[in-house]
């Protein structure tokens, strides 16, 4: 093996760790970058299908509160690194962004490689040392004071030592779960890892005929008592398995969380979030009166996709043709029960290969807030994913891995 001395080692090359490795090198510091892959940015690459949704709008203190229990570890981090210094730091690499929706920010040319291309570019102005196909087996010690980390080809000698190397999210893009091992040889504990922001699996066979459909305006939420007060608005896209969606994508790691202590979680749905009980009520009142011998799926059809008007039809064990003068007012109960209140069984997710982010990691309370250094071992930084911090879609995550990024690599360059 070679022994090759630095300043800064880092592990991973996602958004946190080339972050880091930038800012630490934008310090003077002397910086190696290692990763597992055998390109930097894989997860960048495929990040809000394939366009890199980096940021958004929300106010600092919104963007925070939708981070749950780590709202409070995150603050500091976001206070010094939120949307404008990230949108700035993007741009002055010469990739302009845009923001078309008056929201989400993306790369102006809504390619995601430009991104990547972008950090490696900088990687490189700034000399950062960036070694792929490089896996870290563990930290290395002289005494007990942090000396650097030990690859599969080589040891790095190095006083600092940033562990960004994700979640359990996304094999394929490097989510090995290989931090955690290295945060446990320090003393860190690892809560339950859960998949997030993955799509469910439904308990209803139904779904697969629907495949590839969007119903555009749902509401809904987790028939638990814990989550019936955080009612969700958006689109529900059926899958060959179940159900997926922005907005479902959202509470899936509250789901995943549930079912390692039930075997089945219910969602609530409403179809059309417009139409409430009463609504149909009198829509339905109103058929019958005006339009008695028109058939009742096609008729809801006007409100909710055909397939599905079909399917909620049988559901609510009316056959497929029945005029709506015809409906008795227990059919017409059970029609409305399914449209506004339909129980969606979930028995499990796609799992961490088909998750975009990971949901738990390394327990915040040993971790300093302002700096991402390890409170039980000086020298060792920890930055994105791999911590116990999750958001929403829609730019949360990877503002916080830039975010931390920032934190720690300018932190261990001090």
């Amino acid at each position: 093996m070679s022994n090759i001395r630095y300043d800064i080692a880092i592990i991973g090359a996602g958004p946190a760790g080339m972050c880091a490795a930038i800012f630490a090198a934008r310090n003077k510091k002397k910086v190696i970058l290692c990763e597992q892959l055998k390109l930097e940015g894989a997860k960048i690459v495929i990040s809000g299908g394939g366009k890199c949704n980096l940021t958004n709008k929300a106010e600092l203190k919104s963007f925070i509160s939708e981070f749950g229990t780590s709202a409070k570890f995150i603050a500091p981090t976001f206070n010094n690194f939120f949307s404008n210094e990230l949108i700035s730091f993007i741009n002055n690499l010469q990739v302009p962004t845009a923001c078309e929706d008056g929201f989400h920010i993306f790369p102006a040319s809504k390619k995601s490689s430009d991104i990547v291309k972008a950090l490696r570019k900088e990687c490189k102005r700034l000399s950062v040392t960036i070694l792929t196909k490089t896996k870290c087996n563990k930290l290395i010690f002289e005494g007990e004071q942090l000396a650097g980390i030990e690859t599969e080809q080589s040891i790095i000698y190095s006083p600092k030592v940033i562990i960004a190397t994700g979640g359990k999210s996304y094999k394929k893009c490097g989510g090995t779960g290989g931090g955690y091992p290295l945060a446990k040889q320090a003393g860190h504990k690892i809560t339950k890892l859960f998949p997030a922001m993955v799509s469910l699996i439904t308990e209803q066979i139904w779904p697969a005929n629907c495949s590839g459909l969007t119903v555009p305006d749902a509401s809904f939420f987790i028939d638990h008592p814990r989550y019936q007060n955080n009612v969700k608005n958006g689109s529900i896209m059926f899958t060959h398995t179940g159900i997926t969606g922005l907005r479902v994508l959202d509470i899936s790691g509250d789901i995943a969380d549930l079912l390692q202590q039930n075997k089945t979680v219910a969602v609530r749905i409403n179809f059309h979030s417009d139409m409430l009980s009463h609504d149909w009520f009198t829509l339905i009142k109103k058929w019958k009166r005006d339009s008695p011998k028109n058939r009742i799926h096609k008729l809801i059809s006007s409100k909710i996709p055909q397939r599905l008007a079909n399917i909620l039809t049988v559901e609510s064990a009316i056959d497929i043709g029945t005029k709506v003068d015809k409906l008795s007012e227990e059919q017409i109960t059970n029609l409305i029960q399914n449209m506004t209140n339909y129980s969606m069984v979930i028995n499990g997710t796609e799992g961490f290969d088909r998750a975009m982010v990971t949901r738990g990691g390394v327990k915040l309370k040993d971790i300093s807030p302002d700096t991402m250094e390890s409170k039980l071992l000086p020298g060792l930084y920890f930055a994105g994913e791999v911590l116990n911090v999750d958001g929403p879609c829609g730019g949360f995550n990877i503002q916080w891995a830039f975010s931390s990024g920032y934190t720690a690599g300018t932190a261990a360059s001090r």
